[in-house]
């Protein structure tokens, strides 16, 4: 009876929050409430329907809601004895499994067969009803299907979770991804990696550490009738770029492209940024070539008289390193659909950057960074409907190639670098 009334009291007073506040955001509910455990929800494809396993070491929970986001669908509904007669009154109709835990708290495992199919379910919601007559939900997500999943939340009892999870796939190995996070929503995908979106820092206030500066690496290519990567000083320049994507934001790369010139009797080239990405990265990398030139003369006079073609422009890229960037995963390709040149497009070369989304092989932005002549409209457009990417297909990931386009009596596309932009939670943690 005393859970009875505090579960009524719990509840008019969440109702009160709602007519406050509309529905507050799921960050906004206080995990910390939940104290110390871990929770797992498990879910297996089955002929016909779902298994879901549930396992939880959290104390002091009178119940446990588990909800279908996509379908809009309560599945499976936990609860003890003493608090059945409140679940039965939340809402209508049943969930396809409601079970009465013959205890005073849920703990340990629960398994059960649903005829309900988790195939195109990407987000499962979780609601926790403590025998205090708190709700606090939370939110599973998988950036594919969440069927087949080992999915585990931990919770430290102070602003801090842990989201792991485990990818079963027809092919091995299996992939696992953990993330760190102060937060209630983390950003989800299912590769090979190890997220840290902000380890806790528990002085006051509590909250997230200051991040990490971002793994880069610095691309330079001389674009000569023979383009090829030059041996290039690291930039000083931090990358901190970010664009949207759909499921995370993306930390993006930042390019430029300068030209020597060395006139007689001069101990070191005269160096200009014609175009870049941003001002501030074409003031750091200004900056930056003042000081190649005058610590590294030999050096610098052989990478850019020898190397490459006296006076050929050369592009410089400051790219993140993502886990994708290594010898045993292959970056996509580049590929030209049809190389047949229409009438009316004279020769040219112009250098490109396409962008790719995770989503599409087709080029979602595409510019045109430097150009020997003009670069027609059509030109553009043609480019835009010919180029695709070439990718594994469980690998939909962003995707940014720099390309040569040579126009004479075809198209010719030499591929220069392929970047790929850290996934990245809040634009701050980026993996």
């Amino acid at each position: 009876m005393k859970n009875s009334r505090l579960f009524a009291l719990g509840v008019c007073f969440g109702i009160a929050l709602i007519q406050a506040h509309l529905l507050p955001a799921q960050s906004d509910f206080d995990l910390s409430l939940l104290g110390s455990g871990n929770f797992t929800l498990e879910t297996v494809s089955l002929q016909k329907g779902s298994g879901i396993s549930i396992e939880t070491d959290l104390q002091n929970v009178a119940a446990i809601i588990v909800e279908d986001v996509n379908a809009g669908k309560e599945i499976v509904r936990i609860g003890t004895a003493g608090i059945q007669q409140e679940l039965q009154l939340r809402k209508e109709g049943r969930p396809e499994a409601d079970v009465v835990a013959d205890t005073d708290s849920i703990r340990g495992r629960f398994q059960y067969k649903t005829a309900h199919d988790l195939t195109a379910t990407t987000a499962i919601r979780i609601t926790v009803i403590l025998t205090n007559g708190i709700e606090i939900p939370f939110t599973m997500e998988s950036r594919g299907s969440i069927a087949n999943r080992r999915i585990t939340r931990t919770f430290d009892g102070k602003t801090c979770s842990t989201y792991s999870q485990t990818c079963s796939s027809d092919t091995q190995p299996t992939e696992r991804c953990s993330k760190t996070c102060c937060t209630d929503t983390v950003c989800y995908d299912c590769f090979p990696c190890s997220i840290t979106c902000g380890p806790c820092d528990f002085n006051d206030p509590p909250g997230c550490k200051s991040a990490p500066p971002p793994d880069q690496q610095t691309i330079a290519v001389s674009l000569d009738s023979k383009p090829d990567t030059v041996a290039w000083r690291k930039s000083s320049f931090v990358l901190g770029r970010m664009e949207p994507g759909k499921n995370v934001s993306y930390l993006m790369e930042e390019w430029a492209v300068i030209v020597s010139s060395r006139q007689s009797g001069e101990a070191t080239p005269k160096i200009e940024v014609l175009k870049a990405s941003s001002p501030a990265f074409a003031s750091v990398l200004s900056k930056d070539l003042v000081q190649v030139a005058q610590s590294s003369r030999r050096a610098q006079k052989r990478n850019l008289a020898e190397d490459g073609e006296a006076g050929a422009p050369i592009l410089i890229i400051e790219a993140p390193v993502h886990p994708h960037n290594s010898r045993f995963v292959p970056a996509p390709t580049l590929s030209l659909s049809d190389a047949e040149l229409p009438p009316g497009i004279a020769a040219v070369q112009a250098l490109v950057r396409a962008d790719f989304s995770e989503e599409e092989d087709t080029v979602d932005g595409l510019q045109i960074l430097h150009a020997h002549g003009p670069v027609p409209q059509k030109l553009v457009e043609l480019l835009r409907d010919r180029l695709a990417l070439v990718r594994k297909p469980r690998e939909r990931h962003r995707t940014v190639v720099f390309a040569l386009v040579n126009i004479t009596d075809a198209i010719e596309v030499t591929s220069l670098a392929t970047v790929l932009p850290k996934c990245c939670c809040y634009g701050k943690w980026c993996v």
